[in-house]
């Protein structure tokens, strides 16, 4: 027997490259290298960034492309933080964190505003399950910046002091990395 398609869907890579609203985020899947990984067979889940949307990231972050980050693993970051490696219909989300991990290994948060999804207290999803043939896409209306420091690098940061009795509290129990 001959394997026969059961869909005639894209898969999520060429579902990408194939509408100019998201080639920025295309150009950084090939950049990095990960849109081979989103041309196989999934299931994944896909938040993905218009270049509108890409291009307030860069500007936010003093840049005109992901060619500028200085930080080269930056960019890769920024593509499995909207990965999700297994399929997530909008139905799947619940108040909370999502049920698997992204593909940094860190959990996406979600909740709702009225019937909008949000996504880590900052991203809502404009446009919500579209198919492909590795999984599932969302249209969001900002980047998911990847977590780079820890709660207590956040706070011991803080110029105003204002938790200083809290780290030095988780600096003499040893918590810091806790």
């Amino acid at each position: 027997l001959i394997w026969e398609v059961d869909s005639q869907k894209q898969v999520i890579t060429e579902f990408v490259n194939a509408h100019d609203e998201y080639s920025d985020f295309g150009d950084l899947l090939a950049e990095t290298g990960l849109n081979s990984l989103l041309s196989v067979r999934g299931p994944f889940t896909l938040f993905l960034p218009t270049n509108e949307v890409m291009q307030a990231y860069y500007t936010e972050k003093n840049v005109n492309s992901y060619l500028d980050f200085t930080d080269t693993l930056l960019a890769k970051n920024i593509v499995l933080n909207h990965l999700v490696p297994s399929k997530m219909e909008s139905g799947d989300f619940g108040l909370g964190a999502i049920r698997d991990l992204n593909a940094l290994g860190d959990y996406l948060v979600t909740e709702f505003d009225g019937s909008d999804i949000i996504l880590n207290k900052y991203s809502k999803i404009i446009d919500r399950d579209i198919e492909a043939a590795n999984g599932v896409i969302h249209v969001i209306d900002k980047v998911l910046d990847p977590v780079t420091k820890s709660v207590y690098q956040l706070i011991s940061e803080d110029p105003s002091n204002s938790y200083s009795l809290f780290t030095a509290g988780l600096e003499v129990t040893g918590l810091m990395d806790t």
